[in-house]
């Protein structure tokens, strides 16, 4: 199955909960996960920025050309 797909099937399975609770906890899972995901996203974006001011990257020019290369 595919992203959208799997989306669609835990969209379908949770519509036909009746429980509550049950409810409360998958919303739990969900914030965690959420929570997690902007973590790791503002750590690696820190960490991406000091690299940078630390000219620890490669330019976006020398980047472009080794693409072109490779797939000309």
């Amino acid at each position: 199955m595919n992203i959208q797909e799997e989306r669609n099937e835990l969209i379908r399975r949770v519509e036909l909960i009746e429980d509550k609770s049950l409810i409360k906890t998958i919303n739990s899972l969900l914030d965690f996960a959420f929570e997690k995901q902007n973590k790791n996203l503002e750590e690696s974006l820190a960490r991406g920025l000091s690299q940078s001011l630390n000219d620890e990257g490669i330019a976006h020019e020398n980047v472009m050309r080794d693409i072109r290369e490779k797939y000309k």
